[in-house]
């Protein structure tokens, strides 16, 4: 029989009883003269009034004391009584150990989300309406470069307080770009609102995009640099096949013999006419070519590259025309055995560009820098000149293809050092002053 049977049954049998001595007494005083009777009937009445309040009171405080301890969190209090109120306590009891149950397992998910918010690698921050954050994780900590604050008002992005940049201020499409460090940086905010305990909490993460938008740009790059050299080498080869044929066609001797002298003024003029525009069809020819040869950028064949040795093979390639202009160089890695992990000889191919760009630009006596270093977990290597630099005009071209401020240059070194760093998952920036100095950057990620 369950526990609320048996009280039932055992509440109705005292009232049965009770009501029965009501009744013996009433008849008892009434119908009879038997007064030690109606005593004895009385006390046991009393008896009877004072063991079901003593019953009611025992239940009542062993479910205050279980509200108690519920309200406090404690489910570790146990119950014993005995009698019925050992049937409510063990009843109790069983309660008690699945709220401990259900309490250990909340708290096993509770520990568990919170391992994975801390060590996810999203930028994760809540605040409440007070501006107090309440979660500031490592990857947060890390991208932000800040360190576990107290308040909204101590997260400051460029700066911009937090707050700001969530109130759409400086925000163009939930993206903001900033430079830590040298390194340029395509941070994403997504916000969201939930409630605790009647407590608004927000909830922001942040990424850095700038990955995904390089590796876009680049593919963009390729498939319209594709279908630009595609369309305009199957236009220009046949005009520079006829040019040709008709230049051999007019220098056989045999043509002049046939014809006066006017007649061969006038072909000498055709062959100049002819010859331009073979010459100048070689020369767009030439140029497709260089788009191509961004297009054709092939895939990195990534293995682990010791820096140091890396760049002891740049200088020695490039050592000769260094010589020439007299120009002073000093390199540095830290650690001395920095590696990284990319492919050797694409990225031999660019410090080679970025070695001859310095040499260029500096001049007699001039000072070149190569130095390479980690920065949290990324490796950057630097070249630094103090040549004739750029101004801003020139700087936000730099990496437009054939572009080029050189008399002789192709105008596609940059934009393939570009393409080569996207490749790796990496990035280039550039920072120069006019007759200050440039230094390049690249950074492998």
């Amino acid at each position: 029989m369950s526990f609320r049977w048996r009280y039932r049954s055992t509440l109705i049998a005292l009232l049965t009883v009770f009501a029965g001595l009501v009744w013996a007494i009433a008849y008892v005083t009434t119908q009879t003269q038997y007064f030690f009777t109606s005593i004895v009937l009385v006390l046991v009445t009393v008896v009877l009034v004072v063991s079901l309040i003593y019953l009611w009171e025992r239940q009542l405080r062993i479910l205050s004391n279980f509200f108690e301890s519920a309200k406090q969190g404690d489910f570790t209090q146990g119950f014993t009584e005995s009698g019925l109120g050992r049937e409510l306590a063990n009843e109790l009891n069983n309660l008690s150990l699945h709220f401990q149950q259900s309490a250990s397992a909340q708290r096993a998910e509770i520990s568990l989300l919170t391992s994975i918010i801390r060590q996810a690698p999203i930028a994760i921050i809540t605040f409440d309406n007070k501006g107090r954050v309440h979660i500031f994780n490592q990857a947060a900590s890390v991208l932000l470069n800040i360190k576990a604050p107290s308040s909204v008002n101590e997260i400051l992005i460029d700066g911009h307080t937090l707050l700001e940049i969530l109130n759409q201020d400086v925000l163009e499409q939930n993206t903001i770009k900033i430079s830590q460090d040298g390194i340029v940086l395509n941070l994403k905010f997504s916000v969201s609102s939930v409630f605790l305990l009647d407590s608004e909490q927000k909830v922001v993460t942040v990424e850095n995009i700038g990955k995904q938008i390089n590796q876009a740009e680049y593919e963009a790059w390729r498939s319209l640099i594709g279908v630009l050299t595609h369309e305009m080498m199957n236009s220009i080869t046949p005009i520079v096949s006829l040019a040709d044929n008709c230049k051999d066609i007019l220098n056989h001797s045999s043509l002049f013999e046939a014809l006066d002298n006017t007649l061969q003024r006038d072909l000498e003029d055709v062959q100049r006419a002819v010859a331009t525009i073979s010459n100048r069809s070689q020369g767009i020819m030439s140029f497709v070519d260089g788009y191509r040869r961004l297009s054709k950028v092939p895939q990195p064949k990534k293995e682990s590259v010791g820096l140091q040795g890396l760049i002891q093979s740049v200088v020695a390639l490039c050592g000769d025309a260094m010589s020439n202009k007299n120009i002073r160089y000093c390199s540095e890695v830290l650690p001395t055995d920095l590696k990284i992990f990319a492919d050797h000889q694409l990225v031999e191919q660019i410090l080679i560009n970025l070695l001859n760009n310095a040499i260029d630009a500096c001049e007699k006596n001039g000072q070149i820098k190569l130095r390479g270093k980690l920065q949290k977990s990324n490796v950057i290597v630097e070249i630094i000149d103090d040549g004739c630099g750029m101004d801003s005009h020139v700087l936000t071209q730099v990496f437009t293809p054939f572009y080029t401020t050189k008399r002789t240059g192709t105008g596609i070194g940059m934009s393939l050092v570009r393409q080569i760093m996207y490749a790796h998952g990496g990035q280039v920036t550039l920072s120069s002053e006019r007759n200050r100095g440039t230094k390049v950057s690249l950074v492998f990620q």
